[in-house]
């Protein structure tokens, strides 16, 4: 497997600078020349926070499936967006069905609730996802003991990271769906 932070000439580490990486990438793609593939894989891959964590993890045989504790904010967090995703799929449903210009007009106060709604959320989640940010300097500090906590502290981190990205994604793709009224 290779490893991507010595493509980019990094130490492993959970937190990067986003900078950093890319002007690590540029002075790594002029000195490839023409053989850019694993130099642009590294990039792509320490440019994200979850495949980064991943990657770290597979670097360091921690790879295995492990269960991770759901975080309450982040639970306060899905307890919103998942009815939020239904009222927006009945929504679309009842959408599609209006055939006539007054019925679609009828549903625009409803898309513009939903709009506003699912806005508030993006924001908590970008606000969310902003803080498990701020802490993976800490994790560094962690991952420096080599402690099976210290790697248990990266899974967690790494499922957070990955669901808020995914969440995100869902609210983003909500939100497409709504402005099509």
């Amino acid at each position: 497997m290779a490893d991507h932070f010595a493509t980019l000439h990094f130490a492993p580490s959970a937190a990067l600078d986003d900078d950093a990486v890319q002007t690590a990438y540029h002075a790594a793609c002029r000195a490839a020349g023409e053989s850019v593939e694993s130099v642009n894989e590294a990039y792509e891959v320490l440019r994200s926070p979850v495949k980064r964590l991943k990657h770290l993890l597979e670097i360091h045989q921690q790879d295995g499936w492990k269960s991770v504790v759901m975080a309450d904010d982040l639970m306060a967090a899905f307890s919103r967006l998942g009815p939020l995703l239904q009222k927006v799929q009945d929504f679309s449903k009842r959408n599609q069905s209006a055939s006539s210009a007054l019925s679609k007009a009828l549903l625009a106060p409803d898309a513009m609730a939903l709009q506003e709604e699912a806005a508030e959320i993006a924001n908590d989640l970008q606000a969310l996802l902003d803080t498990k940010l701020d802490e993976l300097p800490a994790l560094d500090a962690a991952i420096a003991t080599d402690s099976p906590e210290a790697w248990q502290r990266v899974h967690q981190a790494q499922a957070h990271l990955a669901y808020l990205t995914k969440w995100q994604t869902q609210v983003r793709e909500a939100l497409l769906v709504l402005m099509q009224v």
